[in-house]
């Protein structure tokens, strides 16, 4: 980290160049749930095979975090951060080629590798950036996932139609390869220190990666087998089985895939119960809201058509990307705790007035509070997790984070999910409003508990070490 008053122009562009990759990247994860009413009839593959696409990518997502963050805090941001980018590109490729369903299905787990990239950009704006621009910066360029999926609701029908399907994954491919060509003269090297060997935990690793598999087969088969059915039951006893297994192992491991003493720190675990919290609570945007806006209104719904969604969600995704980075820059004054506080009733405000059947402007105006707070408090939580690591650790406490918030969406959506599915009357194929206002009703008890998290989080996490260090992981 850096003490100087200002940052350099070099510092400030090599920022700006990383935001563009952050971006890159982000609308790459996004798009796929957008796209695949354009890509399954072009590839000919079923909806539950389309479902698979995001899978792969969200598995791997969860799964490399944590080992890029390692990767980059052992040695050095600079060269993970190329690596990582040219697997992604490539992987965009692949699947921009689109020659056959397995092909893409490597294609997206490729790209899976690319939300190792905020934590590698975290980790490079802490070490060049002085101390006070920090949380702004952590802000802004966390607002690039929510500017991706901004960028996705307005370009997948015009590229599709105009281009072609295979450009929604080029013309990313290319903005990442342009972005990484400014950084490479832009990013300073760092060298690694060679008195340390690291050690990932493959073996928590890996029982890490099958209590992950676990879990999402559970949360994909419960809307099919219902909430109380034997097999659900037996699965949610399998997962809980593997999870205290690899909370075992990795308490007995010299070298744990994810240092638990890292994570009892309560800046660390506060940090992490938020972005779970928050990614449960983001179902509201992502699935809940493009629901109600097409549910006819005789249903409870507001009876628009799919084309309308994007129209209807553009605001709300317009004001997150401004509430992030205010949300960063608030942080400065106020403390991340404050802000994750704050970001959290703006997006109670929202739910509670989802809850009571608004008319559609009412809606709209209500999401754009609900985006607005979700984007601050996504700042406040990355934050916090900063302020409570070392500087040594940038990478692999942001990872966690994301790690977090995934699992959280996860979790969010089959609960949602399964609350709409069981409104469904007999003999209809609709869900009902009294469905949706009870599935909002949960996304907003979880919310409650992102208010109360901020009275336990510390209000001045320890200082992070002021320069970045390599070391083991």
């Amino acid at each position: 980290m850096r003490d100087t008053e200002k940052p350099s122009s070099r510092a400030i562009a090599m920022t700006v160049a990383l935001a563009a990759l952050v971006l890159a990247n982000a609308i790459l994860e996004t798009m796929p749930g957008l796209a695949l009413p354009v890509i399954q009839p072009a590839l000919g593959i079923t909806p539950a095979a389309g479902g698979l696409l995001i899978a792969a990518l969200t598995l791997v997502a969860a799964i490399s975090t944590p080992i890029i963050g390692k990767l980059g805090d052992a040695f050095g941001p600079r060269r993970i951060l190329f690596g990582t980018t040219a697997i992604v590109i490539v992987g965009a490729v692949l699947s921009g080629i689109g020659a056959s369903y397995p092909l893409m299905i490597v294609g997206e787990a490729l790209q899976g590798l690319g939300a190792g990239l905020l934590s590698l950009t975290f980790t490079l704006v802490r070490s060049e950036l002085p101390e006070r621009w920090v949380k702004g910066v952590v802000g802004a360029v966390t607002s690039m996932y929510v500017l991706g999926a901004t960028v996705n609701l307005v370009m997948v029908g015009p590229v599709s139609t105009l281009l072609s399907w295979h450009w929604l994954f080029g013309l990313p491919a290319l903005l990442a390869a342009v972005a990484s060509v400014a950084a490479w003269f832009l990013v300073p090297s760092t060298t690694p220190n060679r008195n340390h060997v690291l050690v990932i935990g493959w073996p928590g690793a890996l029982s890490f990666a099958v209590f992950l598999v676990a879990l999402i087969m559970a949360i994909e088969t419960i809307p099919q087998t219902g909430l109380a059915s034997v097999g659900t039951l037996v699965m949610a006893a399998v997962v809980v089985a593997l999870g205290i297994g690899w909370f075992t192992l990795e308490r007995r491991s010299r070298a744990p895939f994810v240092p638990l003493a890292m994570i009892a720190r309560r800046g660390i675990w506060t940090s992490n119960a938020a972005a779970l919290v928050q990614g449960v609570g983001s179902v509201v945007g992502t699935i809940l809201l493009p629901q109600l806006i097409t549910l006819p209104t005789a249903n409870g719904g507001l009876g628009g058509s799919i084309t309308e969604v994007g129209l209807y969600l553009l605001p709300s995704c317009i004001a997150g990307v401004i509430g992030t980075p205010l949300g960063g820059i608030a942080g400065q004054w106020v403390g991340a705790r404050t802000v994750i506080a704050v970001g959290s009733v703006f997006q109670l405000v929202g739910v509670a007035g989802l809850v009571m059947s608004p008319s559609l402007g009412t809606v709209l105006l209500l999401t754009v509070i609900f985006g607005f707070g979700m984007g601050a408090a996504s700042a406040g939580m990355y934050n916090l997790g900063i302020s409570a690591s070392g500087s040594h650790e940038t990478g692999l406490a942001t990872g966690l984070i994301n790690l977090a918030r995934a699992i959280g969406i996860a979790l969010g959506s089959v609960i949602t999910t399964t609350i709409i599915t069981a409104s469904i009357a007999p003999g209809s194929q609709l869900p009902t409003g009294a469905g949706f206002v009870l599935a909002f009703t949960f996304s907003g008890a979880a919310l409650v508990i992102g208010v109360v998290l901020a009275f336990v989080m510390p209000a001045q996490p320890e200082a992070a070490v002021p320069k970045l260090v390599h070391q083991a992981a």
